[in-house]
């Protein structure tokens, strides 16, 4: 399905406009409306990060690295590092609050609940 394909590259509009597509052609999938409505909360969740999915890849690879050395002090110090290297910094306080909307209040769970 093509909504499928454009969500897994993180495309959420075009997933969306997508399946409202195919629901146009029967509105009593009740499958397909169950879909529509996760495939909203995951776009919303995905605007209020502001990050693009090459941004989320280049944080998992630095946690990753930094986690496997220092292992996690239950903070966000590695994510707000890489914050500080790779984003705007009037971008960084709207991500961090993002980011523990979604559970990732320490540099672990960012790994956990937001990127895998």
């Amino acid at each position: 399905m093509l909504s499928q394909a454009e969500e897994y590259l993180l495309n959420y509009d075009a997933a969306l406009t997508a399946l409202q597509n195919a629901l146009s052609f029967d509105k009593k999938d009740k499958k397909l409306l169950k879909r529509l409505a996760l495939l909203k909360e995951y776009a919303s969740k995905w605007q209020e990060l502001d990050m693009t999915p090459e941004q989320l890849q280049s944080l998992e690879i630095y946690l990753q690295e930094k986690l496997g050395i220092y292992g996690c002090d239950h903070t966000l110090v590695y994510t707000r590092e890489w914050l500080d290297i790779s984003t705007l910094h009037s971008k960084k306080s709207k991500i961090v609050k993002a980011l523990q909307n979604q559970g990732g209040f320490c540099d672990c769970e960012v790994l956990m609940n937001i990127i895998d």
